[in-house]
């Protein structure tokens, strides 16, 4: 079964408890993403931002982690020097996106 097969069975065949029991299950796979990917950073890691991060424009962009807190890490952007230029509210001074959250990294 591939994930088409089982988008087709959840829109055709799942009732809402269902979907509660399909939603509990993706929320703790997604929480053991992030934990996976958060024993993985280190300051220097190199990343790049994939998830669902607002605004969209931000995801694609590559850089490498140069602070970690529990849920979130800043990232000095090295691709995407246009992007800082037309978004400078997002950024630092020095290139720095901050507050990223660990959910939307994934390690390169």
């Amino acid at each position: 079964m591939n994930i088409d097969d089982i988008v087709r069975h959840i829109t055709a065949n799942c009732d809402d408890d269902d979907l509660d029991v399909i939603e509990g299950a993706i929320s703790a796979r997604k929480d053991i993403l992030v934990t996976m990917t958060r024993a993985t950073l280190r300051t220097g890691t190199a990343v790049i931002i994939a998830g669902d991060l607002r605004p969209k424009y931000l995801q694609g962009l590559a850089g490498k982690v140069v602070k970690i807190s529990k849920t979130r890490a800043d990232v000095e952007i090295t691709n995407g020097q246009e992007m800082r230029a037309l978004h400078p509210r997002y950024f630092r001074h020095d290139g720095v996106l901050p507050g990223v959250p660990i959910s939307c990294l994934k390690v390169l």
